[in-house]
């Protein structure tokens, strides 16, 4: 397996430990340093995760992201952004990190087909796939028919954009029908593969409901390898430092990769609260960026919507979807708190949540 490290721009010295072998090397400018893992094209962490004994993923760098206004899917930039702003939780904006041409953006809201800033909180399903009754290219009226008769009030498709778009949305016309096989090809990740980096080898998926499960809770040594974090950004020019938190996820081989003097309370330890409810794991970005240069995963809190609202409890609460469906036609999300418990369980479909995809590593 090949590794790829890339460092921008260097301003002071420091000696890290990383991977069991030191190195001397220059602390990098944090605004600009970015380490990353280059597979088939795809661009994720370079770490491996079990989600079951005998598959293992790596995750996506980001949270999934969508831009209404080009029609363009990517993968966050840097783990820790989300979009934030535009709710009685953050009115100003202040928690989000997207910008475009200089503008914030501050909207995870319904119907902006045109909205030309960033959206990253979606409906379940929400990916513009058009396969739920037929395959698109076949003749629209068979389409209609099929609808007509089978899901009088079910939707053809649910676009990106939606929020609170998915209540009618079941894959196949079948209300307990998840976004598994064989309606994979639903999947953000799956229908979106090459554009966000993928290839036919290494595709994009989203998660299911037992792989979070046993990612948070069965893996090998899985209580010491999850907490709750905050990563602190310096604030430039004299404006005040952002908190940004979130669930810190560690790799398999944690013991193995991580730096020098790292400190870290695990979730079952009282590492389960952010730095405004006295946590203990806060990290400085260059912190983050060693630790992430080590495999680390970090979901931040980027709150959710609910009934065709603004989203709300940014940097708060984190809301992120699996690909499976409850028995009620509910489909199961990962959600917590600033200091409760990191929970997986049934949501309504229209919600609004975040993604972290990932990619089967094939031995």
């Amino acid at each position: 397996m090949r590794r790829i490290i890339l460092i921008l721009l260097c301003v002071s010295a420091y000696t890290y430990v990383l991977r069991a072998q030191e190195i001397s090397c220059i602390a990098p400018d944090t605004s600009k340093a970015v380490i990353l893992f280059t597979s088939n094209g795809g661009t994720l962490i370079d770490s491996e995760f079990s989600l079951s004994e005998t598959k293992k993923v790596r995750f996506a760098r980001g949270n999934l992201m969508y831009q209404p206004s080009t029609n363009t899917w990517k993968i966050a930039d840097r783990q820790y952004d989300f979009v934030g702003g535009n709710s009685n939780s953050d009115p100003k904006g202040e928690h989000g990190t997207i910008y475009v041409n200089g503008v914030k953006s501050t909207n995870n809201v319904a119907n902006r087909a045109k909205y030309a800033g960033w959206l990253d909180l979606f409906s379940w399903g929400a990916s513009g796939w058009y396969g739920a009754y037929y395959n698109a290219a076949e003749d629209s009226t068979k389409n209609v028919n099929w609808r007509n008769k089978n899901n009088p009030q079910g939707k053809v498709t649910c676009n990106p954009w939606e929020v609170d778009g998915s209540a009618n949305y079941n894959l196949g016309c079948d209300i307990h029908q998840g976004m598994v096989a064989p309606y994979d090809s639903a999947d953000w990740g799956v229908l979106h593969n090459i554009e966000l980096g993928g290839t036919p080898e290494a595709t994009f998926r989203t998660p299911t409901l037992e792989e979070w499960r046993y990612l948070f809770y069965e893996r090998e040594n899985a209580d010491k390898l999850l907490a709750l974090a905050t990563i602190r950004l310096i604030g430039k020019n004299g404006a005040p430092d952002t908190l940004i938190n979130g669930a810190l996820l560690l790799p398999n081989d944690w013991e193995e990769r991580k730096p020098l003097d790292f400190h870290f309370k695990p979730y079952s330890q009282g590492g389960n609260r952010y730095s405004m409810n006295g946590g203990y794991n806060v990290y400085t970005e260059e912190e983050w960026n060693y630790m992430e240069g080590c495999g680390a995963i970090f979901l931040p809190a980027c709150g959710g919507g609910s009934n065709n609202s603004n989203a709300n409890k940014q940097n708060r609460s984190g809301y992120y979807w699996t690909a499976t469906l409850h028995t009620d036609g509910k489909v199961y999300d990962i959600n917590w708190g600033p200091s409760d418990a990191i929970e997986l369980k049934p949501g309504t479909r229209s919600y609004s949540r975040a993604v972290r995809l990932c990619q089967d590593i094939v031995e």
